[in-house]
């Protein structure tokens, strides 16, 4: 640990490895400066900003990303005792405007495309400054003689005089919580912060430390900039921070060390497992049993098999890459477990912008995940007002704290006091003296029983889920709740890339079962009991943490405008949106949502314009009669976005241009039209023509189950009576368990098992002797959250048949016993086709073996009542098609729990 001024720390670091490159671009051809030449082009742009008036104490705004030229002028800046203020690269002029005024800043160092922006010119503060376009500024350090070599203390005029009390740097937070303040850093406490991460980093003499972190985030200059060079290693700055070209640069640069933000490695193990869940079973299974063996293997016998198993993964990201260094916010435990069995190292650390990113950090070679590691040297950790599970608010003393907040005594005195540093986050220390954090302080939600609850920890459970990319999760109530009265609320926003490969078309209904499963994992307290879902994705600080104030806010303001402002054109809408094929869609989506102008490509069907998977059967058809293509049948899944439905109509169209035939004066095609359409021959299934004999079979052994069920469950039927003697109906039940479908078919008559046909999940009906055993059971294997247009159609089909098709009006198995919302589908069959439905409610299979349960669970009485059958052949007492189906459903709902509650 070090008071020295920061500045002299490098150039002892320097005068070790002159010739090593210090720091280099990622683009090839891109300049690459030594130590040597760092140290020296440093202390030039130090002269020439002092020549343009910075004397020590001065603020000087840089407002640049992360650059080798970005890094030579936060250099110069300290080297000549200037005071760094860093800007978001990406902030609006106004905003940046105000940062400057709020410190006083005597000159801006500015990247050239950011100054050349109209709202910058036109910005009265900025240009009221003295400004030095960054570029400039770099090449005329460098004209002199770039080829002359000269020592790192050798420069032609003496550096200013600076003091490890004087100001460094003033960053502002990133306000999760509210408006930014601006931290206040000296030079000691930089010079403190850097050389105790320096002396616990895994790092080595030939490292490659890949730099990526916005600029304006305290993240950049310590684990980008600092304590790289401090170490005397290599720092890469890349220009792109997307995947595909990421690895790119990791791969053409030989990167070492890669120090990000949690997200950037949640997305990078997101990509390595989502490609091995793609591949064949026996694969999978070899994968995973390789990658549990390697995990003990580190952990018990400290031996790194990863990178030799797994070589596949190390040469993907270059071959070189061996740390992961992961700051800014909380990492999952089982990424990190999981990055540490491929056989990477990986590092967690914990700071803040008020202690300049030192606070803690796990040592070279401890592997244990979940935790943050320990103090750096110097620094002092403890936990204030503990509970009695140790858990309270995480203070850190030492050489590396703030001076304060800028202009801010009060804001000061609240978190600085004697000495200690109170951060408002959460955690324990174990018995090594590893700190864990739990959460903040200033986050908890706390319910009306006076439970506290931390979000963080609640997003990471939820965010579990593959369907869910992000979720915040808030203290909400209704106006009609009792005031301090909060609930457990989650704002969703749908990975919907996944949802296309699963074939799901309706993220709502995948949001609500995968809440609904990870719920039940939880202490009921802790349950999310209300949602929202987002097209538009949160608002996130600079280190990936969610602004949780402005999520509020936008909760409180105009959903609808929300989305609407926040759509993201691409420079081939136009041209795509120009094509007669697309325009006429357009029109049709504008037609039947009545919209005063065009949808804009980017809006999500769902989300936006509000077209769930029902409607959006119905634009499939639409737009097929208007173009005259067909379009395959998983559209319904594959088409998110309206963008996804031009581009999918135009491909098609080009394909089958030929053969095209639209129609000239198209109309919006209803569930009337596509179930009617198609004549029972011309629907394949082949237990649509099943032989009578085989229904005697089937009756036999239905009747078997049930006699075994009447011993196991003390089963028992009511009701039997209320079925229809004759014609075609729909038999819908409420779902508790897998074992529903079977014991309600026991429960019925040889009269209905005749011509009794039902949908059943293809996962438990395809394939080899699970093909036969649909045929067996008069079963259709077809998953109506993936086709749900074909599952209609057939079951129309069988209706006109004259038979009885049974279908569960949830959707799917209950994740807690009780009833889900109803899906419209029974309900659009029964009005369409005419016929009746006899709700249906099972009781106590949910005991038995319910979702989730992994297998039976205890035996429990089992009942199956059969209520009366809602007729819909007068539809006179329905305003629209809509209100009669929407009657139907809820006629149904209420007829099912009536029936549940007895």
């Amino acid at each position: 640990m070090s008071d020295a001024p920061i500045w002299n720390e490098l150039q002892c670091a320097a005068a070790g490895v002159p010739d090593r490159i210090a720091l280099q671009g990622s683009e090839p051809g891109a300049p690459g400066f030594t130590y040597c030449e760092t140290i020296e082009l440093a202390s030039k742009v130090g002269h020439a900003l002092a020549a343009a008036g910075m004397r020590v104490g001065d603020r000087v705004a840089l407002w640049s990303p992360v650059s080798p030229e970005w890094a030579l002028a936060y250099l110069g800046i300290l080297s000549n005792g200037g005071v760094v203020v860093p800007l978001d690269a990406g902030a609006d002029p106004a905003a940046a405007a105000g940062l400057v005024r709020a410190t006083s800043c005597t000159l801006l160092v500015a990247a050239p495309e950011i100054l050349s922006s109209r709202q910058c010119r036109e910005n009265e503060t900025l240009s009221a400054l003295p400004v030095m376009r960054l570029e400039a500024l770099i090449a005329g350090v460098m004209r002199p003689s770039r080829d002359t070599r000269r020592g790192p203390d050798d420069t032609r005029e003496a550096p200013a005089t600076v003091k490890s009390t004087d100001l460094a740097t003033i960053i502002f937070t990133s306000g999760t919580t509210g408006e930014p303040r601006g931290v206040v850093i000296t030079h000691g406490a930089v010079a403190a912060a850097v050389c105790g991460m320096r002396d616990y980093m895994d790092l080595s003499p030939g490292d490659n430390v890949l730099a990526i972190v916005p600029s304006h985030h305290v993240f950049a200059p310590v684990g980008n900039l600092l304590v790289p060079l401090a170490a005397g290693v290599t720092v890469t700055y890349a220009s792109v921070i997307s995947g595909p070209e990421l690895l790119k640069v990791i791969r053409d640069r030989h990167v070492t060390v890669f120090p990000s933000v949690p997200q950037v490695f949640y997305t990078l193990h997101r990509r390595i497992f989502d490609q091995v869940r793609r591949r064949p079973l026996v694969q999978r299974w070899v994968f995973f049993t390789m990658l549990f063996l390697c995990r003990a293997v580190r952990r018990y016998v400290r031996i790194n098999p990863g990178r030799s198993i797994f070589k596949g993964i190390h040469a993907a990201m270059g071959g070189s890459l061996r740390v992961f260094v992961s700051g800014g916010s909380y990492c999952d435990p089982a990424v990190i477990r999981d990055f540490d069995a491929l056989g990477f190292a990986f590092q967690q650390g914990y700071g803040l912008t008020e202690t300049f990113g030192g606070g803690t950090l796990t040592p070279a070679g401890d592997t244990t995940a979940g935790s943050v590691g320990v103090p750096l040297p110097g620094l002092h950790i403890r936990i204030a007002n503990a509970d009695s599970h140790g858990v309270g608010e995480i203070a850190i003393r030492g050489p590396c704290l703030m001076e304060g907040y800028l202009h801010d005594a009060a804001g000061t005195a609240a978190v600085l006091r004697e000495g200690w540093f109170y951060t408002g986050d959460t955690g324990h220390l174990d018995e090594q003296g590893r700190l864990h954090v739990t959460g903040r302080r200033t986050d908890l939600i706390v319910l009306s029983s006076g439970k506290k609850v931390s979000p963080e920890l609640l997003e990471r459970h939820y965010g579990q889920s593959r369907a869910i990319l992000e979720i915040c999760v808030m203290g909400a109530h209704e106006r009609s709740d009792y005031a301090g009265s909060e609930k457990l609320h989650a704002v969703v926003v749908p990975d919907f890339e996944y949802l296309k490969t699963q074939g799901a078309a309706n993220s709502r209904e995948v949001i609500r079962s995968e809440i609904a499963r990870l719920s039940q994992e939880l202490p009921p307290f802790q349950r999310i009991l209300s949602y929202e879902v987002r097209s538009t994705p949160l608002p996130r600080t600079a280190t990936r943490k969610i602004v949780r104030w402005r999520v509020a806010s936008e909760r409180a303001g105009d959903a609808a405008a929300r989305h609407r402002t926040s759509h993201v054109a691409r420079d081939s809408d136009d041209e795509l949106c120009r094509t007669e094929s697309c325009r006429r869609v357009l029109e049709l989506i504008r037609d039947a949502k009545g919209a005063a102008r065009l949808p804009d490509p980017s809006m999500n069907l769902e989300l936006d314009l509000g077209i769930d998977s029902l409607e959006r059967i119905e634009l499939i058809a639409t737009i097929e009669q208007a173009t005259g293509v067909r379009l395959p049948d998983d559209a319904v899944s594959e088409y998110v976005t309206v963008r996804d439905v031009l581009q999918g109509t135009a491909g098609h169209l080009a394909a089958q241009g030929e053969t095209a035939r639209p129609r000239v004066d198209p109309q919006w095609v209803r569930w009337r039209d596509i179930l009617t359409g198609p004549e029972p021959g011309e629907v394949d299934e082949p237990v649509l023509r099943v032989h009578p004999s085989m229904s005697t079979v089937q009756f036999a052994a239905l009747r078997g189950m049930r006699l075994a069920a009447a011993g196991l469950f003390r089963f028992t039927v009511r009701g039997i009576e209320n079925l229809p003697e004759r014609g075609p109906y729909l038999i819908c039940p409420n779902h508790q368990s897998y074992l529903d479908g079977a014991l309600v078919a026991s429960a019925l008559p040889y009269a209905v098992i005749r011509r009794f046909v039902t949908l059943g999940w293809p996962a438990f009906f395809s394939g080899g002797i699970r093909t036969l055993l649909a045929r067996a059971t008069n079963c259709v294997p077809i998953d109506p959250d993936t086709n749900l247009r074909r599952a209609m159609i057939v079951s129309a089909a069988a209706l006109k048949q004259g038979k009885v098709v049974l279908i569960f009006p949830e959707g799917g198995l209950t994740w807690d016993g009780g009833l889900q919302p109803f899906k419209k589908g029974p309900a659009i069959l029964a009005h369409e086709m005419g016929v009746p439905i006899v709700p249906v409610a099972i009781t106590g299979t949910f005991a038995i073996w319910p979702k989730g349960g992994g297998g039976p669970r205890r035996l429990a009485r089992v009942t199956v009542t059969i209520g009366r059958p809602i007729e819909v052949h007068d539809r006179r007492t329905c305003e629209s098609t809509d209100g009669c189906i929407e009657q139907i459903a809820r006629r149904l709902q209420g007829d099912i729990e009536a029936l549940v509650s007895g």
